[in-house]
């Protein structure tokens, strides 16, 4: 009994050898399978873009001034043309009305004198034509000048000229001419001048809206001094909004005007339209040569109803194809070919054929069928090796 026991023993240990020696480095391998199937695959671009006004602008003085009223508020809805605030204009109103007395009482004398002397003589039309050329221009011909008046009284209508140029409405300076140098008339004509410019200032002193739209900023209050070319204001065009984004230049290529865009933001899905595309890298603060980028514009379909500011995620669909056998691209090894579940659960290696591919799959044309179980991350795996996997797969 004894010895048939050690037989039994002896022909054991042979056996547990033998199968050590022919399954040494080959052991079961655990792994995941994924179902070839027909699917839709599409190649996209994913970014994100911001939702800006289509215009905008920044209502600023030339002059400056203190603020004398505003009409508006922030988030206040303005038409075209509508009072945004007014600057002071008493002292401009002081200057109108005594431009005007002045104005008036040379329009009197020099038509007194039409009546007396029969109108105005050929040199006279001559000085009131040169008189408003020189209101008109800050610059003049200073020969010109001396051929008509003669050197002193050029000087004289040289000196009055520069000083209407640099304070819009300062009829003082024609107090220093004298008959001398203009006669009635070429002074009733710089005093119409006069008057037209501080009409024209105190108008400009009632700022308007240029576009309708939405004021998105007040920077001032009523009684403030506004310096010259500082935004008093901001208003936006945000009826008609648009969304700024920036893409890799590697990708401008598989775009074009015209393209579909799907917009998404907190739950909410909208459609749009790729409207512009930059012809140039856009400075996005932290660009480098490799990371280059440009800007492109998306129109959003109407109803659309995000804030001016918000940021939304965009997704344009580059290429696409429909029901096709399709793996996921981590089922492939390094060769490009793929390991598939065989008689008795063996690895099997396949060569395959793979046409259009995105980021994550691509289809396959020769090589597979559907239902074909083939193994993920299979780098580690031999052909002819036995694996183990969720039955349920």
């Amino acid at each position: 009994m004894r010895k048939v026991i050690l037989l039994f023993s002896v022909l054991a240990v042979i056996a547990l050898g033998w199968f050590l020696y022919f399954n040494e480095g080959d052991p079961v391998a655990f792994v995941s399978l994924y179902e070839v199937k027909a699917a839709d695959l599409t190649n996209e671009l994913e970014f994100t873009g911001k939702v800006e006004p289509a215009s905008m602008y920044s209502v600023m003085s030339e002059t400056g001034g203190t603020i004398a009223s505003i009409s508006v508020s922030e988030g206040s809805r303005v038409s075209k043309g509508d009072i945004l605030f007014k600057l002071d204009d008493t002292q401009a109103q002081a200057q109108l009305a005594e431009a005007q007395l002045q104005y008036d009482a040379l329009s009197e004398s020099a038509a007194q004198t039409a009546m007396a002397g029969g109108g105005l003589s050929g040199m006279a039309r001559e000085k009131a034509k040169i008189a408003l050329a020189l209101s008109q221009t800050t610059g003049y011909d200073y020969e010109s000048l001396n051929n008509v008046f003669g050197g002193e009284a050029a000087d004289k209508i040289t000196q009055a000229s520069s000083s209407l140029s640099e304070s819009l409405g300062d009829i003082s300076s024609l107090d220093s001419l004298d008959t001398q140098a203009l006669d009635a008339d070429s002074r009733l004509e710089l005093a119409r001048l006069s008057v037209d410019r501080l009409k024209k200032l105190v108008g400009n002193m009632t700022y308007t809206s240029r576009i309708s739209g939405t004021v998105i900023a007040v920077n001032v209050n009523a009684g403030e001094v506004l310096s010259p070319g500082i935004p008093a204001m901001v208003i936006a065009d945000t009826d008609n909004p648009v969304i700024t984004g920036y893409v890799y230049e590697k990708d401008v290529k598989g775009l074009s005007e015209g393209m579909p865009v799907t917009i998404s933001s907190d739950g909410s899905r909208y459609t749009g339209t790729l409207t512009h595309i930059g012809a140039a890298a856009a400075d996005v603060g932290s660009a480098t040569t490799f990371d280059t980028m440009t800007e492109i514009k998306i129109e959003p379909n109407k109803p659309f109803d995000k804030m001016i500011g918000a940021v939304v995620d965009l997704n344009i669909v580059l290429s696409q194809k429909k029901n096709v056998l399709s793996i996921p691209l981590d089922c492939l090894t390094d060769d490009g070919c793929v390991y598939v579940i065989g008689k008795d659960d063996k690895a099997e290696k396949r060569a395959v054929v793979l046409g259009f591919e995105n980021e994550s799959d691509a289809e396959v044309l020769k090589g597979l069928s559907a239902g074909d179980r083939v193994i993920t991350s299979p780098q580690k795996i031999k052909e002819g090796q036995h694996v183990s996997y969720d039955r349920g797969q």
